[in-house]
């Protein structure tokens, strides 16, 4: 599944909403639930 224009690796949810992990190029980016990124690994 596609999301944030990368790929969709893992989703999971908590009381406050969405955690998403997504690969774009070999970045992977972490997401609460909206399209910026709160963090990111090469």
């Amino acid at each position: 599944m596609y999301k944030y224009d990368g790929l969709l690796i893992h989703q999971e949810y908590d009381e406050h909403g969405p955690i998403e992990i997504v690969e774009t190029d070999g970045v992977r980016a972490l997401h609460f639930g909206t399209h910026p990124r709160q963090q990111c690994i090469y």
